[in-house]
């Protein structure tokens, strides 16, 4: 009898509980307009990029491959008062995601033969990136890369 007694009090808690929570309601008048946030950076542009293999030309004063970029973001504003980053996304060594440039792999495996892929602004409205290999060697990727390029300019 006790046992019936405290299950049927129970459901009736569970049953005023149930209720209660139905009657609730979420909506209502909106609050005031928060202050305005801080200013964000000047002027950012961003550019994504795929190189085949293809793509990769050789250099031989410099002994690197290069792919020239356009991205109109590199003016003359960039230049005097701002920033080009670049990314690279890729796997290396079990770990995934983008890699910011310059970026160095060392050593490849069995070997002292370390690889760096870097960017840079080569004149208005153009950016460069190179692969190089330490000992200088001829080898291009054997599959695209993808590339993002940033522009920051204050």
């Amino acid at each position: 009898m006790k046992k019936n007694n405290r299950r049927l009090f129970l459901a009736a808690i569970m049953l005023i509980g149930l209720t209660t929570l139905q009657s609730c309601s979420k909506e209502g008048p909106a609050g005031p307009a928060g202050a305005q946030g801080p200013a964000g950076v000047g002027n950012l542009q961003s550019k994504q990029v795929t190189i085949n293999p293809s793509d990769w030309q050789w250099n031989s004063s410099q002994l690197s491959y290069y792919v020239d970029i356009p991205f109109d973001a590199i003016n003359s504003t960039l230049l005097s008062n701002g920033m080009v980053y670049g990314y690279m996304d890729g796997s290396f060594d079990n770990v995934s995601g983008w890699f910011s440039l310059p970026f160095t792999k060392y050593p490849i495996t069995n070997s002292s033969v370390y690889l760096t892929y870097e960017i840079s602004v080569i004149s208005l409205g153009n950016c460069r990136i190179r692969l190089i290999w330490s000992d200088g060697r001829q080898s291009i990727p054997t599959s695209s890369r993808i590339f993002r390029i940033t522009a920051i300019t204050n």
